[in-house]
C-alpha cells in the first residue's frame, strides 16, 4: 500500500502499514505549497500541485521505479484534481478568475490532460467548484462534462475533439453518470 504524506518538509510517499517506510524512489518535492494531491484508482499514478506546476509520477513495476512528468503549462492555482477510472486522463480545476485583456480561451480553468504524453486534451470553463469534475463510465468509453451554459456534453473513448451528444436543461444544478450499465 502507498501513502502520500505532506507536511512542512514537503511531500513524500511511503509504503505500509504495518511498517511505514519512505519510498526512496519517489522524486523529491520540498515545496510546502503542495495543497492538492491524488492517486489513480490502481495506485500506479500519483499527481500533486506544488503552487507552480502539476507534477505526476507513474509507477513501473518491472523496473521498480517512478517516471516523472510535468503536466501541461503553469497551473499555479490548481485546487482540485481527479484521475479518470483507468488513469488515462488527469482532470485539473483552478478557481475561475476573469482578467481584463485576456482572451476567453485563456480563461479556461478546467483542463483534461493525457497522463501518457502530458498534453492538454480539452479545456473549458467551470465557474463553480461544485460539479466541476468530469464523470466517466468505468471503462472510460463515455465521459460527461458540464458546460457553463446548463448543458451536458457527452464524449466517447476520451476523444474530446468531437461531442457525441449534448443535453440542454434549464437551471441544471448537478448530474451523475452511472459507472456502468446500459
Amino acid at each position: 500500500m502507498r501513502l502520500a504524506i505532506r507536511g512542512s518538509q514537503g511531500l513524500y510517499l511511503a509504503h505500509g502499514p504495518p511498517d511505514v517506510t519512505q519510498d526512496v524512489n519517489f522524486p523529491s518535492e520540498k515545496s510546502s505549497k503542495c495543497k492538492v494531491m491524488v492517486f489513480s484508482r490502481d495506485g500506479n499514478r500519483f499527481a500533486w500541485a506544488n503552487g507552480s506546476v502539476v507534477r505526476m509520477v507513474t509507477w513501473h513495476p518491472d523496473t521498480q521505479s517512478w517516471e516523472e512528468s510535468i503536466i501541461g503549462e503553469a497551473l499555479e492555482r490548481t485546487t482540485y484534481m481527479q484521475f479518470s477510472p483507468k488513469g488515462n486522463i488527469l482532470a485539473t480545476w483552478e478557481v475561475y478568475a476573469k482578467r481584463d485583456g485576456v482572451k476567453q480561451d485563456d480563461l479556461h480553468n478546467m483542463r483534461l490532460w493525457c497522463t501518457v504524453s502530458g498534453k492538454r486534451l480539452h479545456a473549458t470553463t467551470q465557474r463553480r467548484a461544485e460539479g466541476w469534475c468530469p464523470q466517466w463510465t468505468e471503462d472510460e468509453m463515455l465521459c460527461c462534462l458540464r458546460s457553463p451554459n446548463n448543458e451536458i456534453f457527452f464524449y466517447e473513448a476520451n476523444n474530446f475533439s468531437e461531442t457525441k451528444a449534448r443535453l440542454s436543461l434549464p437551471k441544471l444544478d448537478s448530474f451523475f453518470l452511472a459507472p456502468r450499465g446500459s
